[in-house]
């Protein structure tokens, strides 16, 4: 199998949000702690960063194909850049030399290990249509003509998903799917979110600390549930997932941009990972508005 970028973006996030998702879970409950989540998305966020570059050097080979050697040294440099990341710098979510060697290697290895066995055998086998285009999950939507000049043009063309939208869907199924992990456990452990406190011999404070994770556990349920759905539109091509993802990326802009002035301002210093990620999400939601605004044929001619 030849992947494409497409086809590589969609196996990268079927494989973390599922397989993924789940061992990182595994290994929250075991080790009791939400370290592995935050892991695991810059994992998968550099990852599709890394995928273009691989994409870029896959066109310079003269079979274009990318056999499974290559596969496993892209794995080692993957996990190597995050886990430097990690160590001398630190990463949204995670603080600066946090993760100790030994326990990013049995997390990342994990996953890895697993995910490519997995894709090597059995998705070969049970998934032929992914096998035989690319390493696509899904096939390429064709939207429906508003009229009958515009069925003529698209039943010799087609109009296929553009895909600056299969990226922006890609970043809310994949902020749903782990936010909706994070929620559940979050509900099922609060202790997660403030261990010391709910040990403390202090019962009020304890237990309005319970009511506090409670709440934010189903809030960010709820949200996570929204970004699934709108991810799942956008695929699909649905208006409304459109304009419910413009006003989502226009929040997410908002109150990143808000703390970065705060950070700006405070006579505290920031933290150079938390700084650089709040920069990554600006920057990202940027490009998803710019996608949006300007596909409006796409989801125009695909409902009519």
């Amino acid at each position: 199998m030849t992947p494409t970028l497409a086809g590589r973006w969609q196996t990268r996030t079927a494989m973390l949000a599922t397989l993924g998702l789940f061992i990182t879970l595994t290994f929250a409950v075991a080790f009791e702690s939400l370290i592995f989540f935050p892991v695991l998305f810059w994992v998968f966020a550099f990852g599709l960063v890394w995928d273009a570059l691989f994409i870029a050097l896959q066109a310079l080979r003269w079979d274009r194909d990318w056999p499974a050697v290559f596969q496993a040294g892209a794995g080692v440099i993957e996990g190597a850049l995050v886990f430097l990341l990690i160590t001398f710098v630190g990463l949204p979510g995670i603080d600066k030399g946090s993760v100790p060697l030994w326990l990013f290697s049995l997390h990342y290895g994990t996953v890895w290990l697993l995910t490519f066995a997995w894709v090597q055998g059995p998705m070969r086998a049970l998934f032929p249509f992914w096998r035989f285009h690319g390493g696509r999950l899904m096939p390429v939507v064709a939207a429906t003509p508003s009229s009958r000049r515009d069925r003529r043009d698209l039943r010799r063309r087609g109009v296929r998903r553009p895909s600056k939208i299969t990226g922006s869907a890609l970043v809310f199924l994949v902020g749903g799917i782990a936010g909706l992990a994070y929620g559940i456990l979050l509900l099922l452990r609060p202790e997660l979110l403030a261990g010391a406190i709910l040990m403390s011999d202090m019962e009020q404070v304890a237990e309005a600390v319970r009511q506090a994770s409670a709440i934010i556990a189903i809030v960010t349920v709820v949200l996570s549930v929204l970004y699934v759905l709108v991810g799942i539109g956008l695929m699909a091509g649905r208006g409304w997932a459109r304009v419910v993802a413009i006003i989502l990326a226009v929040l997410t802009i908002l109150f990143s941009s808000l703390a970065l002035v705060a950070a700006a301002t405070t006579p505290v210093a920031a933290d150079a990972g938390n700084l650089l990620g709040t920069l990554v999400t600006v920057a990202v939601y940027l490009l998803i508005l710019v996608a949006l605004f300007t596909s409006s044929r796409y989801f125009h001619a695909h409902h009519g």
